[in-house]
């Protein structure tokens, strides 16, 4: 969401996040001051659930959490208290405040377990009790000796020992992760695949998010189609009703060429949409959530609805307006064609984007790319004029052959009658004057 997107709120991100973290399986889980901005009530929901997320998947989440509540505190197994990088307790959370109490330190009234805990770290905050004055740690080097004296850190070194001489680190743990990964991932997963959903299946997921945000950002979609429509509306005006003689030629041709180059580059703007969405993209590529391949694949998919509706709004109208060669096999063909532009220039514009790293990276190349299309299209630059070391560039350009299966079905085997002779005196023959439309045979009519 943005501020003009309608998406999820701060809380509901935070969920998010988690349910993204249980569905890459991930075991050791890192969250780096993840409440900020968040209310009590929401951070103490984020707690909670990231606990039982924890507790249903038999995972283990470190987390540091600033101006924790005491409720949120509880929901913590253990903690880890750190001073000045190194550490002076770590043991299970109801345990930690006892633990400093009996060191010498007194939890005033009203203070939560974490705030007394963070105290511990600030002289100047810290309060020792009555009788232990010049028993308690002062120093970092105090607490950490004391910390490795006590009986806490023994059971904590007992702990570790049993779990190593449990979980012996000879290769049967990563045999047995291997033989449990294979039997959650999706039948036609290669066996060394991080993924556990196969490429069909990662496209349709991604579908059906694409259609989601679709339908969440219905404004764009329809200022698109309805700009697309008053577009065609203000050039069909223009070319409204050519004159079936051959006078009309040349605004067909031109006209032609602005319905084709509109096509090609209605999809321009797709470089920034990549870019809007490659962040996430990334992040659950890193999750092993899905192939960025499969977000390519299902974004072209989801990018179809909005091109056909803008393809018609557009072509539709300018082709009646500007009274185009009549007949459903004619009309169809210009449709196919102004469509299949569209997406040719949308695919490259897309690859384009793909291979740069930065968004400025990707419009310098787009744009100087569009330009030699647009110059070599054919129309700007006819191609008995085009210079012979650049002639290649025609030879690659979609557009031009586009613009140019436009032209054969617009003019050939059509005849215009001409509208006007040169020379204009009467009762001439027609062995001696000729049409004035360029490339009129001399004597045709």
């Amino acid at each position: 969401g943005s501020d003009l997107v309608r998406g999820v709120s701060g809380g509901e991100r935070k969920r998010v996040s988690i349910a993204e973290v249980a569905l890459s399986g991930s075991a050791l889980q890192c969250w780096d001051n993840s409440t900020r901005g968040l209310d009590s009530a929401s951070a103490l929901s984020f707690a909670n659930t990231l606990r039982l997320s924890t507790e249903l998947a038999g995972t283990t989440a470190l987390v540091a959490m600033y101006q924790a509540s005491e409720a949120a505190y509880e929901t913590f197994g253990k903690v880890c208290l750190l001073y000045e990088g190194r550490q002076i307790f770590f043991g299970p959370a109801n345990e930690a405040k006892a633990f400093f109490v009996d060191m010498g330190y007194e939890c005033p009234d009203r203070q939560t377990t974490a705030d007394f805990l963070t105290s511990l770290t600030n002289p100047g905050e810290r309060v020792v009790r009555p009788g232990f004055e010049n028993r308690v740690p002062r120093t970092p080097d105090d607490f950490v000796a004391y910390w490795k004296a006590s009986a806490t850190r023994a059971s904590l070194l007992q702990d570790i020992a049993e779990f190593d001489q449990e979980h012996p680190m000879d290769g049967t743990p990563i045999e047995a992760m291997a033989t449990v990964r294979k039997a959650h991932q999706a039948p036609l997963t290669p066996n060394k695949s991080p993924f556990t959903l196969s490429f069909p299946q990662q496209v349709a997921l991604c579908m059906t998010r694409g259609y989601e945000r679709t339908m969440g950002d219905k404004t764009f979609f329809i200022v698109t189609v309805g700009g697309n429509l008053v577009i065609s509306l203000v050039l069909g005006s223009v070319f409204y009703q050519l004159s079936p003689d051959a006078s009309s030629i040349t605004s067909r041709c031109i006209l032609l060429f602005f319905a084709i180059l509109f096509n090609a580059l209605s999809s321009s703007l797709e470089i920034l949409s990549l870019y809007a969405q490659r962040p996430i993209v990334e992040k659950h590529a890193r999750y092993a959530l899905y192939t960025p391949s499969a977000e390519a694949v299902s974004s072209a998919f989801c990018e179809l609805p909005s091109k056909i509706f803008s393809a018609i709004a557009f072509n539709i109208p300018l082709y009646f307006m500007a009274d185009l060669r009549h007949g459903a096999g004619h009309f169809f063909f210009f449709l196919l064609f102004a469509f299949t532009c569209t997406l040719t220039m949308s695919f490259i514009l897309r690859t384009i984007g793909q291979a740069s790293r930065t968004v400025q990276e990707a419009l310098t190349p787009a744009a100087v790319f569009i330009i030699s299309l647009v110059i070599y299209t054919g129309f700007v630059i006819p191609v008995k004029s085009m210079q012979g070391w650049m002639r290649w560039i025609n030879y690659l350009n979609p557009i031009a052959y586009a613009y140019e299966s436009l032209l054969v079905n617009e003019l050939s085997g059509r005849n215009f009658p001409c509208a006007s002779f040169v020379p204009a005196y009467p009762n001439l023959s027609s062995s001696e004057h000729t049409c004035s439309t360029a490339g009129a045979a001399p004597g045709a009519d």
